[in-house]
């Protein structure tokens, strides 16, 4: 009996409908922060359904295979890029740039400078015992983050504790943060400053006295300050014994607080320029969390009431079966429905 050999352009017609079938369950592996919309096709083969289309993909395939990252088959069309995966910044540019598109948010992709990086671990590997004291109300909690989560497991070890210092005008970010296991990786202790007067805080005093409280106490010997706030360089100064690293953000920072670290030999680092993508889970938990309390305290609806009343003011006759499907089919499935300018309507029984 004759064997009938296998055609190759089966099983790859087979492979790119299962790929296309399933692609979406990998969906939530990638950052949120990078388009789904440009990253699925890179895993689709054009006209893959069919054997024209994957001839003309195998065909352009073996003659370009130079552009293609380690050979391997990818739906890439772009010539003249080099390696696209030699670093997560030039590909994600060069993939919007496919679409037409840009990428805005270079910190979701670019790490500080490996100077930068030794230059902070350097600090606290020299110094027996870091305490990170932190002035909310004027830095950063991603890019923060994006600095802690950069550390390995004998940099967070040399960390004493983390002091942070906020009000109830800063933002509910924070608490995010505390929230999403730093307290896991660092001691931390979050504390919120109360305001005598409305208009005059009275956070930067209190870190200036909790520094010096750990610095005596506890034995420290640096301090991370994590503030772009000219007002503690007083701190600095009335320490002499201590260790300082400053991280400012460059937005924030003048040149004569930048001037007077230099001259007076304090090391500094600017916490933008940290990777923040591992981070960016915290921008949109503090919006959700903050979306849910305020969706909260406008919509306070029963809808078993509500449905009572309707079948009150309606006269409508059902059994109590009868109400019960009537409940699973329609109002357990209800659902929101948002207009273009943002209204809701909950809609039922459509």
């Amino acid at each position: 009996m004759q064997s009938t050999k296998p055609d190759i352009n089966n099983y790859i017609l087979t492979i790119n409908r299962e790929i296309s079938n399933r692609i979406n369950n990998v969906k939530d592996l990638f950052p949120e922060w990078v388009s789904w919309d440009y990253i699925r096709p890179l895993f689709l083969m054009p006209n893959g359904f069919k054997k024209d289309g994957i001839k003309a993909a195998g065909d352009f395939y073996n003659s370009n295979r130079n552009r293609y990252p380690y050979q391997c088959y990818m739906n890439w069309d772009r010539d003249g890029c080099g390696n696209i995966f030699n670093s997560d910044y030039k590909f994600v540019r060069l993939l919007y740039e496919k679409y037409s598109d840009s990428f805005e948010d270079k910190s979701l992709v670019r790490n500080a400078g490996d100077q930068k990086m030794d230059d902070l671990y350097a600090f606290i590997g020299r110094n027996k015992k870091t305490l990170i004291v932190v002035d909310c109300e004027n830095s950063d909690p991603v890019k923060l983050a994006a600095v802690l989560s950069s550390l390995n497991a004998a940099q967070k070890s040399a960390i004493h504790k983390i002091m942070l210092f906020d009000s109830d005008y800063t933002t509910a970010a924070w608490t995010t943060l505390c929230q999403m296991g730093i307290p896991t990786d660092y001691d931390t202790e979050h504390i919120v400053v109360g305001r005598i007067y409305e208009h005059k805080s009275q956070v930067d005093m209190t870190l200036a006295a909790n520094t010096c409280r750990e610095v005596y106490l506890n034995q420290v010997d640096s301090v991370i300050l994590v503030s772009s706030d000219s007002d503690y360089w007083a701190l600095i100064q009335s320490l002499p014994g201590i260790h300082f690293l400053v991280m400012l953000e460059k937005a924030k920072s003048g040149l004569q607080i930048i001037n007077a670290l230099e001259s007076q030999g304090h090391p500094y680092c600017f916490i933008d320029d940290f990777c923040t993508g591992a981070t960016y889970t915290i921008k949109t938990k503090t919006l959700l969390s903050k979306f849910q309390n305020r969706q909260d305290e406008a919509v306070n609806i029963n809808v078993n009431t509500m449905l009572d009343e309707a079948f009150r003011s309606t006269w409508v006759q059902m059994s109590d079966k009868e109400k019960a499907n009537f409940y699973d089919r329609h109002i357990k499935t209800m659902r929101l429905k948002i207009s273009a300018d943002g209204q809701i309507r909950i809609v039922v029984g459509e």
